[in-house]
């Protein structure tokens, strides 16, 4: 699904994040992204995205290259941040991915605004926000305002989900809800996902594989296998803490071997 190719990219000024940096991630499948701050993680994601492009190598998506200056329109990104209108409802907030493609004629719902309003409804309400809805974003609390974020990428149907620290900020029992909530969406929709966290927990929960960056350049990948990642029952088992020491372990001294 995702293809990555002699990838080389680096900051202007700056050592290469990734030199000839070559990672696949197939149909179906969750990964998760860690490393140390500074590593690339979500340079990563934004390359993918097509928000930054490479010096460098191949890129491509579902067998087509990711296009250049250009936001690929089957990629959904959320971020940390929730990146919603704040003179807007969460309603409004996430038809607004919907509306725009149907100005640019680009939804199969333009001509269809009853379909639309429904597509809304039922990821306002699959994302447990419906009846705050009509609430603006200062007036709900962060995991809600992260929900309303999920639910407009979800809203415009991607076929890949581009994650990055998308609950750093939130206490741990809503973390912890909303990483629940990730899996569920995943194992009904099947959405190829990446997300990006610097937690090690979460990294174990939510990732079947585990890509780990390093801080020096990045040339080839490091891969913690991971099976029971993805399993909603896995948080508290022994294995599941016995992964998080190993993970933990190779962040900290730079081992390569996979678990």
């Amino acid at each position: 699904m995702i293809d990555i190719n002699a990838l080389t990219f680096s900051y202007p000024g700056s050592a290469a994040i990734f030199r000839d940096f070559s990672w696949r991630v197939g149909s179906d499948e969750i990964w998760a992204v860690i490393g140390p701050s500074g590593c690339g993680k979500s340079t990563l994601l934004y390359l993918i995205a097509g928000l930054l492009q490479p010096q460098q190598g191949r890129i491509a998506v579902a067998g087509e290259s990711v296009p250049r200056k250009a936001h690929r329109g089957g990629t959904g990104l959320i971020l940390q941040d929730y990146g919603l209108l704040p003179w807007a409802t969460l309603r409004e907030n996430v038809a607004l991915g919907l509306r725009i493609q149907a100005f640019y004629g680009q939804s199969r719902w333009q001509n269809q605004p009853a379909e639309m309003v429904r597509q809304v409804g039922h990821w306002l309400q699959r994302l447990g926000i419906a009846d705050v809805s009509d609430r603006y974003p200062n007036q709900v609390s962060g995991g809600q305002r992260q929900r309303a974020a999920i639910a407009r990428t979800l809203a415009l149907q991607p076929d890949i989900l581009l994650m990055d620290e998308p609950f750093s900020s939130l206490d741990a029992l809503t973390r912890e809800n909303l990483q629940q909530l990730t899996l569920s969406l995943w194992q009904e929709t099947q959405l190829t996902t990446v997300l990006v966290t610097h937690n090690i927990e979460e990294a174990v929960y939510l990732g079947r594989r585990i890509l780990v960056l390093s801080d020096a350049t990045n040339s080839h990948p490091v891969i913690f296998t991971n099976e029971r990642g993805g399993d909603l029952s896995f948080r508290g088992n022994e294995r599941f803490l016995a992964q998080c020491t190993a993970l933990r372990a190779l962040l900290q001294d730079g081992r390569h071997e996979t678990s």
